[in-house]
């Protein structure tokens, strides 16, 4: 089955933002169209705010794109950062492992991640 996603478009306190969902619903991430920076920026902390502010309007993909021609920035939110979200939520298994050794009288912590 191919991974797909859904993309909506949202106004955050007068930021315009394109917000990835799963299929179903579920919402994975969230870019802000940042005019100082001239690109669309991930921003996870707007992840609550969609989903639980009142002030949050919906918003039409054509004024997300025509806000984003204005100030230069492309609107395309990037593929492969929605692929890779999708690819571990799928069929992926997380293992952390947290060791902390003493060598030279110091403790240090060793993290692996397993992916």
């Amino acid at each position: 089955m191919p991974q797909t996603y859904l993309t909506e478009y949202f106004m955050v306190c007068g930021l315009p933002v394109a917000a990835v969902k799963t299929n179903d619903g579920k919402l994975l991430q969230t870019w802000a169209a940042d005019k100082a920076q001239g690109r669309l920026r991930r921003d996870a902390r707007l992840l609550a705010d969609i989903e639980s502010d009142s002030r949050v309007r919906p918003m039409l993909k054509t004024d997300f794109d025509r806000y984003c021609q204005k100030h230069r920035i492309d609107p395309a939110v990037p593929e492969r950062a929605v692929l890779q979200t999708l690819t571990l939520m799928k069929g992926s298994v997380l293992a952390l492992s947290v060791s902390r050794e003493e060598e030279n009288g110091c403790y240090m912590r060793t993290a692996m991640l397993a992916i």
